[in-house]
């Protein structure tokens, strides 16, 4: 069993020490050149091995691989197991047996018991061997798996910068009276932005940024509908490393909307909330031609209009996805300011409704009270719990580092492959990862585009209009000086103050 333990931990020892040199001279060279390739690849450095690992050819390679690997070191362990015991037999020098007594067995007993001890511990040997192929295994299917099922080839996207210009829209806005100072609605022109195929009004060249769209559905057990719950918007610079995390108000209205989508819709400017523009667009599988999300798609337009920056992609999650995605994460810390109690409605079909009370201080909380904190207006108001969802996602951001994500690989997997719906293609995973370790999210910054900072008015129907010229003015200033905006945000600045998400 020695020479198999041997062969098992570096095939071709066992064989040496076994005396079948030649078998083990060339088991050793095998594991040479494996460890050779290792090592070269090793020297990629961290990130660039991992942007390998979310390409689906070389996982589908990686499988092909480990099971020539574990089939190289079982037939090394068992042929160790095998030389040892032929060289035993020949060692033992012993006179010939005496013939067996009538009625007795032909071999002592303790021979068969040490038979049977030694097939035990080969079987357990073996087992021992295959059970990190079949964790590896496993782990390189789950990643397979999710990426053909979530992401998208580059064959089914279309250009991913998505350029906007200037427009001009008449929407209703409500605004005081002179005599009276009570409200009155009066219809005035104000310059948007839309999408177009045009020149877009920033360019960005060759600085490499990825901007993308977080959608937080309501959709849930009991709901009617799927409205856009949160719109999130989080921007990277691929080479400096810098992080942006913008808010949309839910309840902004008079948005206006890209040439195809106001086609669809049968209007130029969407009065109604954002957050119903997401269900509304639903009915109109023509805006998603690729088969995508049509209301996604909708809103990744209509917002990256309202910024002023092309919006590349999209991911929406609904209620029991993000609370399941918390779970797998194991949960997330934040620092809560002032208390939140609410009863909230289940995200699924077996669970209750429930209340829940999250007191100030450092709180660790689970998905369904990650859920509540993101989710509550009670006692508070749609702005105040931007911030709260700003700071869930940002905490997630923040906390959890490759060793988390390695820990907790599987059950992140199954609810991403479950509950995520994006347009991302496989191709920028690759870019994502290599400046994985770059990205500077301590230093992230995040802003919401909430009044009275950014309000221009009211619309006929009650809901906000933003001021585009200081969302967008903000939005650059973010882009192109983020220095200037840390630096403002530490002393007090119109820039989100909240570091709930960092934990010491």
């Amino acid at each position: 069993m020695l020479h198999a333990l041997l062969s098992a931990i570096v095939p071709g020892v066992g064989q040496m020490v076994a005396g079948a040199r030649r078998r083990g001279t060339v088991m050793l060279a095998v594991v040479f050149i494996l460890a050779v390739a290792a090592v070269v690849i090793a020297l990629q450095g961290v990130d660039e091995v991992l942007s390998w690992l979310v390409r689906p050819s070389v996982l589908l390679a990686l499988l092909g691989v480990n099971v020539a690997l574990l089939a190289f070191r079982l037939f090394a362990v068992v042929d160790a197991y095998r030389s040892g015991g032929r060289r035993t037999r020949a060692s033992m020098s012993r006179p010939s047996p005496a013939p067996p007594v009538e009625g007795e067995p032909a071999y002592p007993e303790h021979r068969r018991w040490r038979s049977a001890a030694a097939g035990i511990a080969l079987t357990l040997l073996l087992v021992l061997t295959i059970a990190p192929h079949g964790v590896a295994g496993y782990y390189t299917y789950l990643s397979y798996d999710a990426l053909v099922t979530v992401f998208v080839s580059d064959t089914e996207t279309t250009a991913s910068t998505r350029p906007v210009s200037s427009t001009t829209t008449s929407v209703a806005v409500i605004v005081p009276t002179s005599t009276t100072g009570r409200p009155s609605t009066s219809i005035t022109t104000t310059t948007t932005v839309a999408p177009a195929d045009e020149e877009p009004q920033l360019d960005w060249g060759e600085d490499r940024r990825l901007t993308i769209l977080l959608i937080g559905s309501d959709a849930g057990y009991g709901r009617t509908g799927s409205r856009a719950d949160s719109i999130m918007v989080v921007t990277l610079d691929l080479d400096s490393g810098r992080v942006a995390l913008f808010g949309i108000p839910r309840n902004t209205g008079s948005v206006p909307l890209s040439e195809t989508a106001a086609e669809a819709l049968g209007t130029r400017t969407y009065v109604n909330l954002i957050s119903s523009l997401y269900w509304e667009a639903q009915d109109h599988p023509e805006l998603a031609p690729e088969g995508g999300d049509p209301g996604a798609v909708v809103l990744r337009d209509t917002v990256g209009a309202l910024l002023g920056i092309p919006i590349h992609h999209y991911a929406v999650v609904d209620m029991g996805g993000f609370a399941e995605l918390v779970d797998a994460f194991g949960g997330v810390t934040v620092n809560v300011t002032d208390p939140v109690r609410v009863r909230i409605s289940p995200p699924t079909a077996d669970g209750d409704w429930k209340v829940y009370d999250i007191q100030p201080g450092k709180q660790h909380l689970d998905g369904l009270e990650a859920l509540a904190f993101a989710r509550s207006r009670t006692g508070s108001s749609d702005y105040v719990r931007m911030g709260r969802q700003r700071c869930v996602l940002s905490a997630l951001l923040y906390q959890n580092g490759m060793a988390e994500m390695a820990l907790k690989f599987p059950s992140v997997v199954k609810v991403v492959r479950e509950n995520l719906r994006t347009d991302i293609p496989i191709d920028t995973l690759s870019d994502l990862v290599k400046v994985r370790s770059s990205l500077k999210t301590d230093e992230m910054i995040t802003v919401g585009f909430t009044p009275p900072d950014y309000l221009q008015g009211r619309n006929a129907l009650g809901y906000n209009i933003l001021d585009l010229e200081s969302v967008q003015e903000m939005v650059r200033k973010i882009i192109e000086h983020p220095e200037e905006v840390l630096s403002a945000q530490d002393s007090g600045s119109d820039v989100d103050e909240s570091d709930c998400w960092k934990i010491d």
